[in-house]
């Protein structure tokens, strides 16, 4: 679109532009062709202008405006962090082999 950088996965978009009010413009302008020529709905409450530290996009972000540096969104991790207590639970006694091809197996 109009020599715009974007990054695409599935049904979210992450488009980047220089400025603020380009942003507005923008996402106006996609918003039009999304919904106009596509006949696609844009959930307005999940899309937004800001800044790329400040958002997510499938569970990273960035970690600050002077490093491209990605990081896991806290969900993501207290996700992760969860599913691992369960992998691990202490009160289910066997080898680390035979969780291993008990998760493999489901």
């Amino acid at each position: 679109m109009h020599g715009l950088r974007f990054v695409r996965y599935a049904d979210d978009y992450n488009i980047f532009v220089a400025s603020k009010r380009a942003g507005e413009r923008v996402m106006e302008s996609v918003i039009h062709f999304v919904e106009g020529k596509l006949k696609l709905r844009v959930n307005r409450d999940k899309s937004a202008v800001d800044r790329p530290w400040n958002r997510k996009f499938l569970g990273f972000s960035f970690l600050s405006k002077k490093d491209a540096t990605i990081r896991l969104a806290p969900k993501t991790i207290s996700r992760f962090k969860e599913r691992v207590r369960e992998l691990t639970d202490r009160t289910k006694s066997m080898s680390m082999e035979e969780r291993i091809s008990r998760q493999t197996a489901t």
